[in-house]
């Protein structure tokens, strides 16, 4: 089906948005309520498929793995990454409240991952305090990346496939039709939410044929010959630059570790290398992760000197109707990017706080994060194919969040209200998505 006519977009902001129009997006729903809709909504075609499909229509892509281009790049070994994963899991826990309870954990390799073309690019590590699973930890094996991928308490992805045994059935269905042999399965990663099982599989001549894969976070198969991304090549651009930026600090951190002169130093929070926000109000996912992370923002100056806003769910209302959210296709809690400014601005507006600036960032940088967070100034952050944050084994996927502070470790990581707990922040590394567009809010 055709999305319904929109509003062309000024060409100052075509660009940008373009970049981001596989997104539609920015909704994605905490697993809990992604499980009903599952069961609701069996039939309906994906938002993603769709954003894609249009996508496909607007812009030539290219197929690529999800990984960086090649740089120089040292190999690192199994020894080496368990060295940084039990050092961190230390290092973290000293810094980190809701992880104290690392502090004397163990590691345990769990999984070494591969990209498609079968090179190594990380070690999957779970982590075990007092002989207890409490996480997991995933190392780069390539000194071309930071050292510490994700961490997180919750399951390790590559555990939490609940219909497995139905999947490999599909896999086996596939190999028969084109009387293939299924060789042993390995474990793919290729950063972001982009974890898989690939399955090799050969003829009847001892062949290697192309590998059928599962995607563990959607828990589908795909048949022998898919290729798991197609990106648009400003995307793809950008995802580079992203990881230009903070290249030469994990090749520094890599070298002083390798060459034993050092260890991962996790800064104290004191310091001046970690800032927080304090006061953003949490709200719960409601209409859409877009309207509701703006919310936060709004709310937070609602207490910081504008009193004139609403709150909670009547805030996110007005938002949500700003918007356009879920008003056309697919009708699903999603925003369309170049939306979200503007609708922050019209309900600035509406309650007299004409100063208000709201302004979408489809190159948001690093430097620019921690200007804005050591600034107190909460922003908007959606993620296009974001990874796990701390304490998921669900990945973001295309969703908002409310970017709260940021930590310097030896990964930088950004510190978010999700929208999925309101409870407490969560941390996401900077950069382990695919793409990223920043919403910023000055009064």
């Amino acid at each position: 089906p055709c999305p319904q006519q929109i509003d062309e977009p000024t060409a100052a902001r075509r660009q940008g948005m373009i970049h981001f129009l596989m997104l539609k997006a920015f909704c994605s729903l905490p697993l809990e309520s992604k499980k009903m809709e599952e069961r609701n909504m069996k039939k309906k075609v994906t938002t993603g498929t769709l954003a894609l499909l249009i996508a496909l229509v607007l812009l030539s892509v290219i197929v690529v793995p999800a990984v960086c281009a090649e740089r120089d790049s040292i190999q690192v070994s199994l020894g080496t990454a368990e060295k940084v994963a039990l050092e961190s899991t230390q290092e973290i826990s000293a810094h980190l409240n809701e992880f104290s309870d690392w502090s004397k954990a163990s590691v345990t390799l769990s999984q070494q991952c591969y990209d498609l073309e079968g090179n190594l690019t990380a070690y999957m590590f779970e982590i075990y305090s007092d002989g207890r699973y409490s996480g997991f930890i995933l190392i780069s094996s390539t000194t071309d990346k930071v050292p510490v991928l994700e961490f997180s308490k919750g399951r390790n992805p590559y555990s939490i496939l609940t219909d497995k045994t139905d999947l490999e059935k599909q896999v086996q269905t596939i190999a028969s039709d084109k009387e293939f042999t299924v060789e042993n399965p390995r474990n793919i990663y290729l950063g972001g939410t982009f974890y898989y099982i690939e399955y090799p599989m050969t003829d009847s001549h001892g062949m290697k044929q192309p590998s059928a894969l599962v995607d563990i976070v959607r828990s589908k198969v795909f048949p022998s010959g898919f290729s798991p991304m197609e990106v648009p090549l400003e995307l793809y651009e950008q995802h580079n630059l992203i990881e230009q930026e903070y290249h030469e600090l994990s090749q520094k951190e890599w070298a002083a570790i390798i060459a034993g002169e050092g260890s991962l130093t996790i800064t104290d929070p004191l310091s001046g290398y970690s800032g927080y926000i304090s006061g953003i109000p949490a709200y719960y996912w409601y209409r859409g992760c877009s309207p509701t992370a703006a919310g936060m923002v709004l709310g937070y100056w609602d207490s910081h000197g504008y009193p004139n806003f609403p709150v909670g769910t009547s805030l996110i209302n007005e938002l949500a109707n700003a918007m356009g959210t879920g008003s056309t296709w697919p009708f699903d809690g999603s925003t369309w990017p170049w939306m979200i400014d503007d609708g922050i601005m019209t309900v600035c507006q509406n309650h007299g706080y004409n100063g208000f600036s709201a302004a979408n960032d489809y190159w948001m940088e690093w430097t620019e994060i921690k200007n804005a967070v050591n600034s107190q100034k909460p922003f908007v952050i959606s993620m296009l194919h974001g990874g796990i944050g701390s304490g998921y084994s669900q990945p973001y996927g295309d969703h908002s969040v409310t970017c709260a502070g940021y930590s310097e470790f030896s990964t930088p990581f950004v510190n978010v209200w999700d929208t999925w707990d309101i409870y407490s922040t969560h941390y996401i590394a900077y950069g382990n998505w695919w793409g990223s567009m920043a919403t910023w809010v000055n009064p």
